[in-house]
């Protein structure tokens, strides 16, 4: 297994013979201080690796060793199945990253992060956090203002659905929403926290048997774990979410514990789990390709009676995890989302909100702004934007699901970014917060 040394000038990764005959490497990997950004412990550095080897071995499902390359992405990893390990992020170095599994890994990953040189103080204030939710650690980042700029608010982010991580994207799909909302709320000194779904990325914990309900636990946690720095005491705690993050950030507003300031829903839905599932369903069928559309015909396929008998198998299971389809999902979280109604909790929110779904949303019906605007007891601000899809991108085309492939590549709507950076000053300003803590 590889170790890991440090001297005054390099960080090595001392490899074996066997290792470095997989990775076709002569020597070890040398990395200046210098080029070394930040460190962090990964429950399994093995699942982080993937794109194409070039060149590495791997042993499937037990080990991946070598150079792994994918979009704007190169990585050197020593992985093992199942071992922990670090995830050192590089800038300016040949590899992006470097992934190992070591059986020391917090001890590591504090020798590491103790010659790490400070960051310019002209520059934003990244951290690496870790958030403790009912014995789980679940890995995060935590974005702020550079030193002495003050902090006007502070937001947890919470992705959509599926095994998403900090950044809102899974390695099939890079969507990104994340951390685009945490770099442009940057520019207007709203500190932000993102963090990986349980059993995703860095994170620990298993996905597949995580419910919906421990997402929230998830969020609460997130949100207390943000206003303990002291540079976000005192400011507006705000929660933002997207799509399943949306129902998540609706459940911890309705709770008088949170202390939340406000609530930002992008793509919320305001009918329970069961109906948003149908309404899905019955909203994506005609958008199928003709020839797809030809053969559910041929075989006398309905997408929405199949939808109905996978939510009624759904129902059957008692387990965490089921296999249906040939594949192990998440029956624990399928289960608890489809009896999730929203309408209560929104009813039961009294800080500010802010909710905006596309016009061409098809997995939120765009109708439920108008349950939203009516239900929510405070003040309630809504947008309708035409063209936006559910993945907040501008389309002007007919809304399609295969269109998410080609929409990921463009940059989320900037007018959607705006407006939700400038509630949250105006909302902050209101609060008297434009003064608030800084960075130091």
């Amino acid at each position: 297994m590889a170790t890991v040394i440090a001297d005054r000038e390099h960080l090595h990764i001392e490899l074996s013979t066997g290792e470095k005959w997989a990775a076709l490497r002569r020597t070890d990997v040398a990395i200046p201080w210098a080029d070394v950004v930040s460190v962090e412990t990964v429950a399994e550095p093995f699942r982080l690796v993937h794109g194409l080897r070039a060149p590495g071995l791997a042993v499937p499902w037990r080990r991946k060793i070598g150079t792994w390359r994918s979009a704007g992405r190169k990585v050197f990893a020593a992985t093992r199945a199942g071992l922990p390990g670090i995830r050192i992020v590089l800038n300016g170095n040949n590899f992006s990253e470097i992934l190992v599994s070591l059986a020391n890994s917090d001890e590591i990953a504090t020798l590491v992060a103790s010659n790490l040189a400070d960051p310019p103080s002209d520059r934003p204030v990244e951290r690496l956090v870790t958030i403790r939710s009912a014995g789980v650690a679940l890995a995060g980042t935590a974005l702020l203002p550079a030193a002495g700029r003050p902090i006007r608010a502070a937001a947890v982010i919470v992705t959509g659905s599926g095994p998403l991580d900090r950044n809102g994207s899974d390695r099939r799909a890079p969507i990104d929403v994340s951390r685009q909302l945490a770099v442009s709320l940057l520019e207007r000194g709203v500190a932000t926290l993102r963090y990986d779904k349980r059993g995703v990325g860095a994170s620990h914990g298993d996905y597949l048997r995580t419910g919906f309900y421990d997402n929230i636990a998830d969020t609460a946690a997130a949100v207390r774990t943000l206003a303990q720095p002291p540079e976000c005491a005192g400011v507006p705690l705000i929660v933002i979410g997207h799509s399943e993050g949306a129902m998540i950030a609706t459940a911890v507003a309705a709770d008088p514990a949170s202390e939340l300031s406000g609530v930002v829903l992008l793509a919320g839905p305001a009918t329970t789990g069961e109906q948003t599932l149908q309404w899905q369903a019955a909203r994506i069928a005609p958008t199928l390709p003709k020839p797809v559309r030809l053969i559910l015909r041929a075989f006398r396929t309905d997408p929405a009676k199949r939808q109905r008998a996978f939510i009624n198998k759904i129902r059957l299971t008692t387990q965490d995890t089921q296999r249906m389809g040939g594949a192990r999902i998440n029956a624990k979280w399928f289960r608890e989302l489809l009896d999730f109604d929203p309408v209560p909790l929104l009813a039961a929110i009294h800080v500010p909100v802010l909710a905006i779904t596309g016009g061409k949303d098809l997995q939120v019906d765009p109708a439920d702004l108008d349950v939203i605007a009516a239900t929510v007891p405070g003040q309630v601000r809504t947008q309708r934007p035409e063209n936006l899809t559910h993945i907040l991108r501008l389309d002007p085309a007919e809304p399609t699901l295969g269109a998410y492939r080609k929409l990921i590549k463009q940059p989320v709507d900037p007018a959607v970014l705006q407006s939700i950076s400038g509630w949250i000053v105006e909302l902050a300003e209101v609060g008297g917060a434009t003064g608030g803590p800084t960075v130091n």
